[in-house]
C-alpha cells in the first residue's frame, strides 16, 4: 500500500499494475472479476487521457517558448498560440540563392518551423531572436 502513495503522475500506472495483479488472482466469470476488468478499463482510459493531455500541454509550452523568441515584423499576421495548432518539426536549413547555395552565413542558419497548419521560415539574428521572413498557411486536407 505504501507504494500506492506515490507522486500523482505515477499513481495511474501503479493502479493499472495493481488491477492486473488482482485480475490474475481472481477467478474468471465471477462478479468480482467483471468489476476488476471494468475498473482496469476505466483506469487505462484515464491514463491514456493524461498522457495525451500531457503531450498537448508540452506542445503548447514549446510554441509559447518559440513565440517569445520571435521578433515580429509589423505585417506579421499569424498568431502562434492557437488551440488547434501542433508543432510538428523544427529544422535548420542552409541559405540558398538563385545561383546555388549561398556562402556560409556569419551566424546561425535559417530555421523552418512546421506546424499542422502553417509553415514559418525564419532568419536568426545576432541577438538570437528569430526574424520571420516568410509565413505560409498549409493546405487544408
Amino acid at each position: 500500500l505504501v507504494s500506492l502513495l506515490a507522486a500523482p503522475v505515477q499513481r495511474l500506472p501503479r493502479y493499472l499494475l495493481l488491477l492486473r495483479e488482482l485480475l490474475k488472482h481472481t477467478r474468471a466469470g465471477t462478479v468480482a472479476h467483471a468489476h476488476l476488468e471494468a475498473a482496469h478499463d476505466v483506469v487505462r482510459g484515464a491514463a491514456e487521457l493524461v498522457n495525451r493531455m500531457t503531450y498537448v500541454e508540452s506542445q503548447r509550452q514549446r510554441v509559447d517558448l518559440l513565440r517569445e523568441r520571435f521578433d515580429y515584423p509589423p505585417n506579421y499576421k499569424v498568431n502562434l498560440i492557437e488551440p488547434h495548432r501542433a508543432w510538428l518539426l523544427e529544422a535548420a536549413v542552409p541559405r540558398v540563392s538563385f545561383d546555388g547555395p549561398a556562402p556560409p552565413p556569419p551566424v546561425a542558419p535559417n530555421y523552418v518551423f512546421l506546424f499542422n497548419d502553417v509553415l514559418i521560415y525564419t532568419v536568426q539574428s545576432f541577438d538570437w531572436r528569430l526574424r520571420s521572413w516568410f509565413t505560409r498557411p498549409c493546405a487544408e486536407p
